[in-house]
Protein backbone atom coordinates (compact mmCIF):
# COMPACT_ATOMS: atom_id res chain seq x y z
CA UNK A 1 0.00 0.00 0.00
CA UNK A 2 1.09 3.52 -0.87
CA UNK A 3 1.63 4.96 2.78
CA UNK A 4 1.34 8.70 1.49
CA UNK A 5 -1.97 8.43 0.46
CA UNK A 6 -3.34 9.42 3.67
CA UNK A 7 -1.41 13.07 1.81
CA UNK A 8 -4.15 13.16 -1.03
CA UNK A 9 -8.29 13.01 -1.55
CA UNK A 10 -9.62 10.05 -0.18
CA UNK A 11 -11.90 8.52 -2.71
CA UNK A 12 -13.34 5.49 -1.51
CA UNK A 13 -13.69 3.46 2.14
CA UNK A 14 -11.20 0.97 2.95
CA UNK A 15 -10.79 -1.84 2.10
CA UNK A 16 -8.02 -4.85 2.65
CA UNK A 17 -6.17 -3.72 5.56
CA UNK A 18 -6.88 0.26 5.17
CA UNK A 19 -6.26 0.31 1.28
CA UNK A 20 -8.26 3.26 -0.58
CA UNK A 21 -8.65 4.36 -4.17
CA UNK A 22 -7.38 8.32 -3.55
CA UNK A 23 -6.80 11.02 -6.49
CA UNK A 24 -2.97 11.69 -6.55
CA UNK A 25 -1.59 15.09 -6.60
CA UNK A 26 -0.55 15.11 -9.87
CA UNK A 27 -4.37 14.48 -10.19
CA UNK A 28 -4.45 11.07 -10.99
CA UNK A 29 -6.87 8.13 -9.73
CA UNK A 30 -4.99 5.68 -7.76
CA UNK A 31 -6.30 2.44 -7.33
CA UNK A 32 -4.93 -0.45 -5.44
CA UNK A 33 -6.69 -3.61 -6.52
CA UNK A 34 -6.81 -5.04 -10.28
CA UNK A 35 -8.53 -2.74 -12.64
CA UNK A 36 -8.46 -5.32 -15.82
CA UNK A 37 -12.50 -4.82 -16.33
CA UNK A 38 -12.25 -0.72 -15.92
CA UNK A 39 -9.54 -1.01 -19.15
CA UNK A 40 -11.94 -3.59 -20.79
CA UNK A 41 -14.84 -1.24 -20.43
CA UNK A 42 -13.89 2.80 -20.17
CA UNK A 43 -9.83 2.11 -21.52
CA UNK A 44 -8.45 2.45 -24.36
CA UNK A 45 -7.46 -0.99 -24.73
CA UNK A 46 -9.80 -1.75 -27.75
CA UNK A 47 -12.65 -3.98 -26.21
CA UNK A 48 -15.62 -1.68 -26.80
CA UNK A 49 -14.36 -0.30 -30.18
CA UNK A 50 -14.06 -4.24 -30.98
CA UNK A 51 -17.72 -5.13 -29.77
CA UNK A 52 -18.57 -1.73 -31.50
CA UNK A 53 -17.54 -2.95 -35.09
CA UNK A 54 -18.67 -6.08 -34.17
CA UNK A 55 -22.35 -4.98 -33.89
CA UNK A 56 -21.85 -2.31 -36.63
CA UNK A 57 -21.33 -5.52 -39.14
CA UNK A 58 -25.48 -6.50 -38.20
CA UNK A 59 -26.63 -2.98 -38.40
CA UNK A 60 -24.37 -0.57 -40.30
CA UNK A 61 -26.56 2.43 -38.43
CA UNK A 62 -25.72 1.23 -35.16
CA UNK A 63 -24.93 4.63 -33.12
CA UNK A 64 -22.67 3.75 -30.54
CA UNK A 65 -22.11 4.12 -26.79
CA UNK A 66 -21.47 6.92 -24.15
CA UNK A 67 -18.23 5.22 -22.70
CA UNK A 68 -14.94 7.10 -22.17
CA UNK A 69 -11.87 6.19 -23.56
CA UNK A 70 -9.54 6.79 -20.61
CA UNK A 71 -5.59 6.03 -20.33
CA UNK A 72 -4.47 3.33 -17.34
CA UNK A 73 -1.03 2.26 -16.62
CA UNK A 74 1.00 1.14 -13.51
CA UNK A 75 1.41 3.48 -10.70
CA UNK A 76 3.84 1.63 -8.45
CA UNK A 77 4.16 -1.88 -7.10
CA UNK A 78 1.15 -2.21 -5.71
CA UNK A 79 -1.43 0.22 -7.47
CA UNK A 80 -2.37 1.28 -10.54
CA UNK A 81 -3.48 4.85 -12.12
CA UNK A 82 -6.74 5.50 -14.35
CA UNK A 83 -6.88 8.95 -16.04
CA UNK A 84 -9.32 11.16 -13.94
CA UNK A 85 -12.75 11.58 -16.21
CA UNK A 86 -14.48 15.09 -15.68
CA UNK A 87 -17.48 15.96 -17.13
CA UNK A 88 -19.60 18.92 -17.51
CA UNK A 89 -23.39 18.77 -16.42
CA UNK A 90 -25.29 18.52 -19.58
CA UNK A 91 -29.07 20.15 -19.91
CA UNK A 92 -29.44 19.15 -23.39
CA UNK A 93 -29.29 15.57 -25.26
CA UNK A 94 -30.64 15.04 -29.10
CA UNK A 95 -32.70 11.62 -29.41
CA UNK A 96 -29.68 9.96 -31.14
CA UNK A 97 -27.10 10.83 -27.97
CA UNK A 98 -30.30 9.35 -25.59
CA UNK A 99 -30.36 6.21 -27.83
CA UNK A 100 -26.74 5.95 -27.30
CA UNK A 101 -27.36 5.74 -23.33
CA UNK A 102 -29.48 2.95 -24.06
CA UNK A 103 -27.74 1.22 -26.13
CA UNK A 104 -24.95 1.77 -23.45
CA UNK A 105 -27.56 0.02 -20.64
CA UNK A 106 -27.82 -2.89 -22.80
CA UNK A 107 -24.05 -3.23 -23.16
CA UNK A 108 -23.92 -3.37 -18.91
CA UNK A 109 -26.44 -5.67 -18.67
CA UNK A 110 -25.30 -7.90 -21.30
CA UNK A 111 -22.08 -8.43 -19.94
CA UNK A 112 -23.65 -9.06 -16.28
CA UNK A 113 -22.26 -5.40 -15.15
CA UNK A 114 -23.66 -4.87 -11.56
CA UNK A 115 -23.30 -2.21 -8.41
CA UNK A 116 -24.40 0.22 -10.97
CA UNK A 117 -25.64 2.66 -8.52
CA UNK A 118 -26.24 6.44 -8.68
CA UNK A 119 -22.56 7.26 -6.56
CA UNK A 120 -20.93 4.77 -9.50
CA UNK A 121 -22.29 6.36 -12.41
CA UNK A 122 -20.51 9.59 -14.46
CA UNK A 123 -23.37 11.54 -16.70
CA UNK A 124 -22.39 14.43 -18.85
CA UNK A 125 -20.02 15.93 -21.55
CA UNK A 126 -16.25 15.63 -21.59
CA UNK A 127 -14.08 18.15 -22.37
CA UNK A 128 -14.93 17.44 -26.51
CA UNK A 129 -18.33 17.92 -25.46
CA UNK A 130 -18.92 13.36 -26.00
CA UNK A 131 -21.73 12.77 -23.95
CA UNK A 132 -20.54 10.71 -21.23
CA UNK A 133 -22.61 8.32 -19.28
CA UNK A 134 -20.75 5.39 -17.64
CA UNK A 135 -19.88 3.62 -14.71
CA UNK A 136 -16.48 4.87 -12.67
CA UNK A 137 -15.50 1.43 -10.89
CA UNK A 138 -16.15 -1.76 -12.85
CA UNK A 139 -15.74 -4.78 -10.51
CA UNK A 140 -18.25 -6.83 -10.87
CA UNK A 141 -19.28 -8.45 -13.90
CA UNK A 142 -20.01 -11.82 -15.56
CA UNK A 143 -23.20 -12.15 -13.11
CA UNK A 144 -26.50 -13.18 -13.92
CA UNK A 145 -28.75 -10.72 -13.06
CA UNK A 146 -32.72 -11.60 -14.10
CA UNK A 147 -34.01 -8.29 -14.21
CA UNK A 148 -32.59 -4.90 -15.51
CA UNK A 149 -32.78 -3.58 -12.09
CA UNK A 150 -30.59 -5.95 -10.07
CA UNK A 151 -28.04 -4.24 -12.25
CA UNK A 152 -28.72 -1.15 -10.27
CA UNK A 153 -29.19 0.97 -13.43
CA UNK A 154 -33.07 1.51 -12.88
CA UNK A 155 -34.95 1.05 -9.58
CA UNK A 156 -36.29 -2.17 -7.73
CA UNK A 157 -36.53 -3.55 -4.42
CA UNK A 158 -33.10 -3.09 -3.06
CA UNK A 159 -32.63 0.43 -5.41
CA UNK A 160 -34.90 3.48 -4.94
CA UNK A 161 -35.11 5.91 -7.58
CA UNK A 162 -32.54 8.03 -5.77
CA UNK A 163 -30.05 5.27 -5.57
CA UNK A 164 -30.59 4.17 -9.78
CA UNK A 165 -28.31 5.15 -12.41
CA UNK A 166 -31.19 6.48 -14.43
CA UNK A 167 -31.79 9.50 -11.74
CA UNK A 168 -29.23 11.27 -13.66
CA UNK A 169 -31.56 12.06 -16.09
CA UNK A 170 -34.25 13.89 -13.82
CA UNK A 171 -32.44 17.26 -15.21
CA UNK A 172 -32.70 16.07 -18.53
CA UNK A 173 -35.89 15.03 -18.45
CA UNK A 174 -37.30 17.76 -16.58
CA UNK A 175 -35.40 19.83 -19.37
CA UNK A 176 -36.31 18.52 -22.99
CA UNK A 177 -39.08 16.20 -21.88
CA UNK A 178 -39.29 12.90 -21.07
CA UNK A 179 -41.60 12.39 -24.63
CA UNK A 180 -38.08 13.35 -25.97
CA UNK A 181 -35.98 11.06 -23.55
CA UNK A 182 -38.28 7.74 -22.84
CA UNK A 183 -38.40 6.02 -26.31
CA UNK A 184 -35.29 6.78 -27.47
CA UNK A 185 -34.00 4.86 -24.37
CA UNK A 186 -36.03 2.15 -24.66
CA UNK A 187 -35.54 1.80 -28.31
CA UNK A 188 -31.53 2.21 -28.06
CA UNK A 189 -32.01 -0.49 -25.23
CA UNK A 190 -34.05 -2.93 -27.54
CA UNK A 191 -32.03 -2.86 -30.62
CA UNK A 192 -28.50 -3.25 -28.70
CA UNK A 193 -29.37 -6.20 -26.59
CA UNK A 194 -31.23 -8.04 -29.47
CA UNK A 195 -27.95 -7.43 -31.75
CA UNK A 196 -25.29 -8.26 -28.96
CA UNK A 197 -27.46 -11.38 -27.91
CA UNK A 198 -27.10 -12.83 -31.55
CA UNK A 199 -23.35 -12.03 -31.40
CA UNK A 200 -23.14 -13.75 -28.29
CA UNK A 201 -20.80 -16.71 -29.18
CA UNK A 202 -17.79 -14.66 -31.48
CA UNK A 203 -18.55 -11.31 -28.38
CA UNK A 204 -17.58 -14.44 -25.40
CA UNK A 205 -14.30 -15.22 -27.68
CA UNK A 206 -13.46 -11.60 -27.71
CA UNK A 207 -13.68 -10.92 -24.79
CA UNK A 208 -11.49 -14.36 -23.81
CA UNK A 209 -8.56 -12.83 -26.14
CA UNK A 210 -8.44 -9.95 -23.15
CA UNK A 211 -8.29 -11.49 -19.93
CA UNK A 212 -6.45 -13.98 -17.95
CA UNK A 213 -9.89 -16.71 -16.81
CA UNK A 214 -7.33 -17.87 -13.70
CA UNK A 215 -6.01 -14.57 -12.11
CA UNK A 216 -8.58 -11.74 -13.02
CA UNK A 217 -10.42 -11.06 -9.90
CA UNK A 218 -14.32 -10.21 -10.40
CA UNK A 219 -15.57 -8.25 -6.98
CA UNK A 220 -18.19 -10.42 -5.41
CA UNK A 221 -20.77 -8.57 -2.97
CA UNK A 222 -22.73 -10.39 -0.84
CA UNK A 223 -23.83 -7.90 1.48
CA UNK A 224 -23.94 -4.17 0.40
CA UNK A 225 -21.18 -1.59 0.84
CA UNK A 226 -23.97 0.43 2.47
CA UNK A 227 -24.86 -1.52 5.34
CA UNK A 228 -21.31 -2.39 6.13
CA UNK A 229 -20.79 1.23 6.39
CA UNK A 230 -23.87 1.53 8.68
CA UNK A 231 -22.26 -1.41 10.62
CA UNK A 232 -19.08 0.21 11.13
CA UNK A 233 -20.75 3.98 12.11
CA UNK A 234 -22.83 2.22 14.64
CA UNK A 235 -25.63 1.93 12.90
CA UNK A 236 -27.20 -1.91 13.29
CA UNK A 237 -30.14 -2.42 10.79
CA UNK A 238 -31.45 -6.12 11.51
CA UNK A 239 -33.11 -6.59 7.65
CA UNK A 240 -29.45 -6.20 6.89
CA UNK A 241 -27.67 -8.67 8.27
CA UNK A 242 -30.50 -11.48 8.91
CA UNK A 243 -27.09 -13.66 8.47
CA UNK A 244 -24.98 -12.41 10.96
CA UNK A 245 -21.42 -11.66 9.45
CA UNK A 246 -19.68 -14.86 7.98
CA UNK A 247 -16.04 -15.18 10.13
CA UNK A 248 -13.85 -13.78 6.95
CA UNK A 249 -16.66 -10.55 7.29
CA UNK A 250 -16.04 -10.03 10.97
CA UNK A 251 -12.66 -9.80 10.44
CA UNK A 252 -12.15 -7.27 7.86
CA UNK A 253 -15.45 -5.23 10.38
CA UNK A 254 -12.73 -5.70 13.05
CA UNK A 255 -10.09 -3.66 11.69
CA UNK A 256 -12.48 -1.64 10.54
CA UNK A 257 -12.21 -2.19 6.89
CA UNK A 258 -15.53 -2.48 4.25
CA UNK A 259 -15.40 -6.77 3.16
CA UNK A 260 -13.95 -7.32 -0.02
CA UNK A 261 -14.42 -10.72 -1.54
CA UNK A 262 -13.66 -11.93 -4.93
CA UNK A 263 -13.82 -14.53 -7.16
CA UNK A 264 -11.81 -15.71 -10.68
CA UNK A 265 -13.53 -15.65 -13.59
CA UNK A 266 -13.22 -19.81 -14.23
CA UNK A 267 -14.56 -20.80 -11.12
CA UNK A 268 -17.69 -19.55 -8.18
CA UNK A 269 -15.24 -20.11 -5.05
CA UNK A 270 -15.15 -17.15 -3.17
CA UNK A 271 -12.00 -15.28 -1.90
CA UNK A 272 -10.28 -12.27 0.52
CA UNK A 273 -7.23 -11.41 0.60
CA UNK A 274 -4.60 -11.05 3.53
CA UNK A 275 -2.19 -8.03 4.25
CA UNK A 276 -0.03 -9.12 1.17
CA UNK A 277 -3.26 -9.29 -1.56
CA UNK A 278 -2.79 -13.00 -1.24
CA UNK A 279 -6.22 -14.59 -1.93
CA UNK A 280 -7.50 -16.89 0.80
CA UNK A 281 -10.81 -19.33 0.03
CA UNK A 282 -13.70 -18.70 2.24
CA UNK A 283 -15.28 -22.29 3.40
CA UNK A 284 -18.40 -22.98 1.14
CA UNK A 285 -20.50 -23.48 4.23
CA UNK A 286 -19.98 -19.78 5.25
CA UNK A 287 -22.03 -18.93 2.26
CA UNK A 288 -24.45 -21.58 1.33
CA UNK A 289 -27.26 -19.96 3.17
CA UNK A 290 -27.03 -16.30 1.49
CA UNK A 291 -29.42 -15.92 -1.81
CA UNK A 292 -26.35 -14.17 -4.63
CA UNK A 293 -26.56 -13.97 -8.22
CA UNK A 294 -25.91 -16.54 -10.16
CA UNK A 295 -21.90 -16.42 -11.96
CA UNK A 296 -21.43 -16.83 -15.49
CA UNK A 297 -18.35 -18.93 -15.95
CA UNK A 298 -15.22 -19.07 -17.89
CA UNK A 299 -13.38 -21.86 -19.67
CA UNK A 300 -10.32 -21.92 -22.11
CA UNK A 301 -12.85 -21.67 -24.61
CA UNK A 302 -16.80 -20.30 -24.04
CA UNK A 303 -18.95 -17.87 -21.17
CA UNK A 304 -21.96 -19.75 -20.10
CA UNK A 305 -24.50 -17.61 -21.29
CA UNK A 306 -26.84 -15.60 -18.60
CA UNK A 307 -30.05 -17.71 -18.80
CA UNK A 308 -32.31 -14.79 -17.93
CA UNK A 309 -31.46 -12.78 -21.53
CA UNK A 310 -34.58 -13.14 -23.24
CA UNK A 311 -36.29 -12.02 -19.94
CA UNK A 312 -34.16 -8.97 -19.19
CA UNK A 313 -34.65 -8.17 -22.65
CA UNK A 314 -38.96 -7.88 -22.13
CA UNK A 315 -39.04 -6.62 -19.03
CA UNK A 316 -36.04 -3.98 -19.30
CA UNK A 317 -37.66 -1.51 -21.71
CA UNK A 318 -40.99 -1.70 -18.75
CA UNK A 319 -37.74 -0.94 -15.93
CA UNK A 320 -37.18 1.16 -17.64
CA UNK A 321 -40.53 3.54 -18.36
CA UNK A 322 -41.14 3.05 -14.32
CA UNK A 323 -37.69 4.77 -13.56
CA UNK A 324 -38.57 7.47 -15.91
CA UNK A 325 -42.03 7.91 -14.11
CA UNK A 326 -40.37 8.50 -11.39
CA UNK A 327 -40.03 11.78 -12.63
CA UNK A 328 -43.11 12.55 -14.91
CA UNK A 329 -46.48 10.15 -15.04
CA UNK A 330 -48.53 11.07 -18.24
CA UNK A 331 -46.97 11.61 -21.58
CA UNK A 332 -46.11 9.82 -24.94
CA UNK A 333 -43.00 9.05 -26.70
CA UNK A 334 -42.63 7.98 -30.19
CA UNK A 335 -39.18 6.85 -31.67
CA UNK A 336 -37.97 5.07 -34.86
CA UNK A 337 -40.37 1.74 -33.96
CA UNK A 338 -40.65 2.34 -30.46
CA UNK A 339 -44.17 3.52 -29.27
CA UNK A 340 -44.81 4.69 -25.45
CA UNK A 341 -47.74 5.60 -23.74
CA UNK A 342 -48.20 6.48 -20.04
CA UNK A 343 -51.31 7.67 -18.62
CA UNK A 344 -53.45 6.91 -15.69
CA UNK A 345 -51.29 5.09 -13.85
CA UNK A 346 -50.43 2.57 -16.42
CA UNK A 347 -47.78 2.40 -18.92
CA UNK A 348 -48.36 0.52 -22.44
CA UNK A 349 -45.11 -0.33 -24.91
CA UNK A 350 -45.32 -1.80 -27.99
CA UNK A 351 -42.95 -2.19 -31.03
CA UNK A 352 -43.65 -3.86 -34.29
CA UNK A 353 -39.83 -4.24 -35.20
CA UNK A 354 -39.48 -6.17 -32.14
CA UNK A 355 -42.76 -7.76 -31.90
CA UNK A 356 -43.46 -7.01 -28.70
CA UNK A 357 -46.67 -5.46 -27.07
CA UNK A 358 -46.29 -4.56 -23.48
CA UNK A 359 -48.15 -3.03 -20.11
CA UNK A 360 -47.36 -2.42 -16.77
CA UNK A 361 -48.74 -0.62 -13.70
CA UNK A 362 -46.69 2.49 -12.19
CA UNK A 363 -48.68 1.81 -9.03
CA UNK A 364 -45.17 1.21 -6.34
Amino acid sequence: MNSTCSAHKPLSEPHNYGRIVYESRDGLIIKPRSIVWEELFIGKIGFVEDVTNTIAKKNPEFSGFTLPNLTFSRYDQVNYSIEKLVVSPTDYCSKIEIEKIGNTFALLIFFGITDLHQENIFFGRDSKGKLIFTPIDVEIVLECPKTLGQSGLVPDAAYPFYVSAISHLKKLVNNVGIETVAAPLVYGYLKTLSLLAESESELNSLMLTFIDIQSTPIRVAIRKSKSYSNFLNGIYKQKEFQIPPIPSEQAQLERRDIPYFFRFPNDETLYYYDNFLNPIKVPAKDVSGMILLKKRIVSENEITPNPHLNQIFRTGPLQIIRGLCYITRHFESKYKSTNILSKYGMAYLWDEYFKIKLKCSLQN
